[in-house]
């Protein structure tokens, strides 16, 4: 199959906006070796701006002379749930949108008070939840300590520090 520019944008799609800036960087230089200059709003619009630079750092990267790999721009949207065509099935399926969302790094605190939030909806609603959650080292065994009370009542099951948050049945 070849790659355009939807291709290349599906992709971008799927990756997470608030990479550290390496990771994105190798996204960047696929994204405008594939698209050119024609890839600089999609990214600008795509990548948060964590620190007020992003501008400058995609505008550095478009002048630069490295080049781009596909494969750095697949494996980062294989992390957010893209999923290549393969096989028989590649002319029947299409991809659809991941409801995989990234939110922004957060401290500890902020993010109990988000999965409070999210187990409340749990219990209100009567659904589940898959919390994929980041920490540093040895923030782990500290952040989960923290999960484990907020609500007893729930099962709660960690598998590679993912967390799967569901209503007892």
């Amino acid at each position: 199959s070849s790659v355009d520019e939807k291709y290349i944008l599906e992709l971008l799609n799927y990756v997470d906006p608030y990479l550290p800036y390496t990771e994105m960087r190798a996204v960047a230089y696929c994204v405008f070796h594939y698209l050119g200059k024609a890839g600089f709003d999609p990214l600008f619009n795509h990548f948060a701006d964590k620190d007020g630079e992003l501008k400058r750092k995609l505008t550095d990267l478009m002048k630069g002379t490295q080049r781009g790999y596909l494969s750095a721009l697949e494996s980062q949207a294989r992390k957010g749930g893209w999923k290549p065509k393969t096989g028989k099935g590649r002319k029947a399926e299409t991809n659809q949108p991941s409801n995989h969302r990234y939110s922004k790094p957060m401290s500890a605190t902020e993010a109990l008070k988000v999965i409070e939030k999210i187990i409340q909806d749990c219990i209100r609603n009567g659904t589940s939840h898959y919390i994929s959650v980041s920490c540093g080292i040895g923030k782990s065994e500290t952040f989960l300590k923290l999960l484990m009370q907020l609500q007893r009542h729930l099962k709660i099951q960690v598998h590679s520090f993912s967390v799967l948050i569901a209503t007892e049945i």
